[in-house]
């Protein structure tokens, strides 16, 4: 997985007020997070950039972790084994933990950014969005 970017666009008219409502919707956004998954570090929340799109007609909110799409759209993950060691090394509940393999497993969906846009669009500016989802 790349970068994560989701591009709304809206037909209501172009107004620059809107721009002290973009950090509500990142708030919205972190909100949701910490809703849907059970232990947070505050990473993921962190790293959405939203940002007005050129003409004033939409917005764009990015992220350059390489997981944050696997973890709004789901993704199948494929089997893992070690390259350059003998084994790997995974970190879980603060046990470190050492495995010839790991199996593949499909993440399911835990959408957290298109409710958020949902929510924002219609509660403070007023208008249905149209979605362009990039991976």
């Amino acid at each position: 997985m790349g970068k994560f970017k989701v591009t709304t666009k809206w037909d209501g008219p172009v107004e620059y007020e809107y721009d002290f409502k973009f950090h509500g919707l990142k708030t919205l956004i972190g909100s949701n997070i910490e809703n849907v998954f059970d232990h947070t570090s505050g990473e993921l929340a962190a790293s959405y950039k939203v940002k007005r799109s050129s003409g004033g007609r939409g917005v764009t909110i990015t992220s350059p972790l390489p997981y944050a799409a696997a973890q709004e759209f789901g993704a199948n993950i494929p089997a893992r084994f070690p390259v350059n060691a003998a084994a790997l090394r995974f970190e879980t509940a603060g046990n470190v933990v050492f495995s010839k393999f790991a199996r593949a497993f499909h993440l399911r969906a835990r959408p957290h950014v298109a409710p958020a846009v949902d929510e924002w669009a219609k509660d403070v500016i007023g208008v249905e969005w149209k979605k362009e989802k990039r991976q």
